[in-house]
């Protein structure tokens, strides 16, 4: 992922247009979450072993670990990408019902009309005069409150599919929380690692701990 987005915590957003011209057999894996819209081309790709076809104004959603394998692109492919550092990810969404989540891993790649084109092009305008805005103490806050209301947006746009569920909604740490403690109850005379639990999670290890200071503790 380095060699086509830079990411840290200093730069913890970028916005770019990548061209993939000709381009098979590319593999990538990150602890980040990134928006992509296809302006032009097509390309054949797997996203977590689920084969889907990329055209223009298809907007493609992965989460942080998900798994993007790009099997071919045509010569005049070429994306606009949203990235988002995993960390600054999980706390935008934390809001955001675990079923939005399932959701996305289940349907990363839908077309958009030209409103929702227009919508996230917009986005990814103001996310550029930010990142270049370098002298702006809230440059990093900004951006933040930009990309959280893309996937606000994302949201109110996909809750009608939702399964319907009667128990108390609980918040996405304290989801994430029995999650883990399931899983330590199933693994814990193997697996002491926490990167083990928050790969079968699909968050940071970071993030993991948080989780359970903030929620365990």
């Amino acid at each position: 992922m380095q060699q086509f987005w830079h990411i840290s915590e200093e730069e913890p957003f970028e916005v770019s247009e990548r061209a993939f011209a000709g381009e098979k057999n590319i593999y990538i894996q990150s602890e980040n979450a990134f928006i992509f819209l296809c302006l032009e081309g097509e390309a054949k790709i797997e996203v977590d072993l689920w084969r889907y076809t990329i055209e223009p104004n298809s907007q493609l959603v992965l989460l942080p670990n998900a798994v993007l394998q790009v099997h071919h692109a045509s010569p005049n492919f070429r994306l606009l990408c949203i990235a988002c550092l995993g960390e600054l990810f999980h706390e935008l969404s934390n809001c955001l019902e675990p079923p939005f989540f399932r959701y996305i891993k289940e349907k990363p790649c839908v077309l958009l009309d030209e409103r929702e084109v227009a919508l996230i092009k917009s986005v990814a305008h103001l996310l550029e005069d930010v990142s270049q805005d370098r002298e702006n103490p809230y440059r990093r806050q900004m951006a933040a409150n930009h990309i959280q209301n893309l996937f606000f947006h994302f949201y109110s746009r996909t809750r009608q599919f939702f399964p319907n569920n009667d128990s108390k909604w609980v918040n996405r740490k304290e989801m994430l929380f029995k999650e883990f403690l399931k899983l330590v109850l199933r693994y814990c005379a193997t697996e002491r690692e926490v990167t083990f639990y928050a790969k079968a999670l699909n968050i940071t290890p970071r993030y993991l701990s948080n989780i359970v200071l903030t929620v365990g503790g």
